[in-house]
């Protein structure tokens, strides 16, 4: 039989694996919707394939762990004999333990993990209880360290990082978004919409092995000798660093029950967390402890507007952007995606790609040449640019899975940090959120970027 605990965490990774179902339901729906309007071009077939063997995949894995978790659970025989009188005992594999990788997919359900409870275990001075206490002895294990404080570790996606997605209009969308409060509107999460993947579970500084030069074939005639040539090996790395954000809450707000308390806290400062996140992955300047994002980084191509620094952007720049990229021999297994700001697709959207009448404009129907183009407010729009007025935008295009990673350290897990003592004097209590993380530009210039005016 399947000891409690084993159980707990069998049935945290089904909701896992649900979620993330869901997660490709969704995204396989998208693809599907581009065919329904127009032909799929090969990287958008090539991205669904991968979707619908992902989902195989997710539906065989949930088979797996549901009869795992049903055979430690079987019915009143279980902990006795069969119905002819053998012991059962000994006849079972061992349940899975939670795998690595398994942290940071929000389960999906506000109660399996009690976070009040864990802060109020906290300030009575005793172990953390429930799932939570259990998945926090995990970390620990797996990453051999303690919180450094009062507090517990809690899986990434707990935090609620991302806003939620909702396509429904009109009052229903309220609802479905804010539920009974109304939450401080945040920036929406970008970087898991450019393709920009995560690496996760990593311990210690990671350097990653980057070939700038490799061998070169060459014809040689017979009795010819060869040129020799040699790989050129670099390396990037990330670090850990330390993203955190804190609340002050008053003790009574701990035993209120007008709202999900637990809910109200952890999608604020998660998604406070989720900001930050997504506005250092586009423009981290690398000053301070903030790293450094594709904006910044000195591999990222850049070029000027055929008209001129006063532009106004035109077609041209469009095709110059693509082209550049495509210089760099990006991957032919993965798709390119355009990105700008609120105000440079607004321009994008008016702006005519050739001709003035009955024209069609450079940006139309989410799409820019054909490829997937995206607006967030995660880019900066107030450029100025010497010897011109007004504020400028920048345009990106490019390969964003292959030139940039999210890199989550330990087990992804948050360290939650309850400090009842600097607030005291007002009956209040201080909780930190600290997620290790960074951001690793692998190769920069698989993306290009065109400044132009927006105002």
């Amino acid at each position: 039989m399947h000891s409690h605990r084993s159980v707990c965490f069998m049935n945290y990774r089904i909701h896992q694996l649900r979620n993330e179902k869901r997660i490709l339901l969704s995204e396989a729906k998208r693809l599907a919707d581009i065919a329904n309007v127009r032909a799929m071009t090969p990287a958008e077939r090539t991205e669904l394939d991968k979707v619908v063997s992902k989902l195989d995949d997710h539906e065989a894995r949930i088979r797996a762990v549901e009869l795992g978790a049903d055979a430690g659970n079987d019915d009143d025989n279980q902990d006795g004999a069969d119905q002819n009188g053998r012991s059962r005992r000994g006849d079972r594999k061992s349940a899975p333990y939670l795998p690595n990788g398994s942290f940071g997919i929000h389960t999906g359900r506000k109660h399996d993990i009690d976070i009040m409870q864990g802060i109020r275990d906290c300030l009575a001075n005793k172990p953390v209880s429930g799932l939570l206490g259990e998945l926090h002895q995990e970390v620990c294990h797996r990453d051999g360290r303690q919180p450094e404080g009062n507090g517990f570790f809690l899986p990434r996606a707990e935090l609620r990082t991302d806003l939620i997605t909702d396509t429904t209009t009109g009052a229903g969308a309220i609802t479905q978004q804010y539920g009974d409060f109304l939450y401080y509107l945040r920036k929406a999460s970008i970087y898991p919409q450019l393709g920009i993947k995560d690496i996760t579970d990593v311990q210690g500084n990671l350097i990653l092995p980057k070939e700038t030069a490799g061998a070169v074939s060459q014809f040689v005639a017979e009795g010819s000798s060869v040129s020799p040539t040699a790989a050129t090996i670099s390396q990037v790395k990330a670090v850990t660093r330390s993203l955190v954000t804190n609340m002050t809450f008053s003790r009574q707000l701990l035993k209120s029950s007008s709202y999900d308390v637990q809910e109200i806290l952890l999608t604020d400062m998660g998604r406070s967390v989720g900001e930050k996140l997504n506005d250092v992955v586009i423009a981290g300047d690398g000053t301070g402890a903030d790293p450094t994002g594709i904006l910044y980084s000195p591999d990222m191509l850049t070029i000027s507007m055929a008209a001129g620094g006063a532009g106004p952007i035109a077609w041209a720049d469009i095709l110059e952007l693509e082209r550049q990229v495509m210089l760099q021999n990006p991957p032919g297994d993965t798709t390119k995606r355009y990105l700008t700001g609120p105000g440079g697709s607004k321009v994008l959207k008016s702006t005519a790609r050739i001709g003035s009448t009955f024209p069609s404009f450079i940006w139309e129907q989410g799409r820019v040449n054909d490829y997937e183009a995206l607006s967030s407010n995660h880019v900066p729009e107030n450029l100025q640019i010497s010897g011109q007025s007004g504020n400028y935008s920048q345009l990106l295009f490019g390969d964003w899975e292959s030139a940039m990673s999210v890199v989550y350290f330990g087990s992804s897990a948050a360290q939650i940090l309850i400090d009842p003592w600097s607030q005291a004097q007002t009956n209040q209590v201080r909780l930190f959120v600290i997620l290790d993380c960074d951001v690793l530009v692998k190769r920069g210039n698989l993306i290009c970027s065109v400044a132009f005016p927006v105002s």
